[in-house]
């Protein structure tokens, strides 16, 4: 902990990360985005919300359940970190993360215990970054430079909702 501002390295843990054009801080874990569209999360890991292909839980431990350094994501069924997003936007909920690709589409990965991750599933949590299934355009319009207004992206797809006839993406400015 500090109360005095540090840069944040990057995954060699020698230099700063660079070239960052979008940026979220969740409650346990962060996320960005870089200039050549590559995704990178750091924190906490116990869902998955660091896309790197392993979590860290408490019941089972198959991978880091803090990552310290930022970690280059892996897109759903991926063995070598890529740029699956091309992320022009990222957000880092509770304990998942999100990146908007420059195409419209999201990707998630993380917690998904009510369907967080859009994949028309629930219980099952996702270590690398998966694509949102939507029936309809994301829009998810950038503040203006000095301006914070959050955004909280969730997919009603628990029974409550199913049985309502809710079967798409929301986004909802906070």
């Amino acid at each position: 902990h500090s109360a005095v501002p540090q840069p944040v390295l990057g995954p060699d843990g020698k230099s700063p990360l660079s070239n960052v054009t979008a940026l979220a801080a969740g409650g346990l874990h962060s996320v960005a985005a870089t200039r050549d569209g590559q995704i990178y999360a750091w924190g906490y890991n116990g869902t998955g919300q660091i896309p790197c292909g392993k979590r860290g839980g408490f019941w089972d431990d198959k991978g880091p359940r803090d990552v310290p350094l930022p970690a280059a994501a892996l897109a759903e069924g991926a063995k070598r970190a890529i740029a699956p997003a091309a992320g022009m936007a990222v957000a880092a909920g509770y304990e998942a993360t999100y990146a908007l690709a420059n195409d419209g589409g999201v990707w998630a990965s993380g917690w998904s215990l009510y369907g967080e991750l859009g994949n028309g599933s629930s219980g099952v949590n996702r270590d690398t970054l998966g694509a949102v299934l939507t029936g309809r355009t994301v829009s998810w319009e950038k503040p203006s430079p000095g301006i914070w207004r959050a955004s909280l992206v969730y997919r009603y797809t628990d029974e409550a909702h199913a049985a309502e006839g809710v079967k798409d993406l929301e986004v909802t400015d906070v």
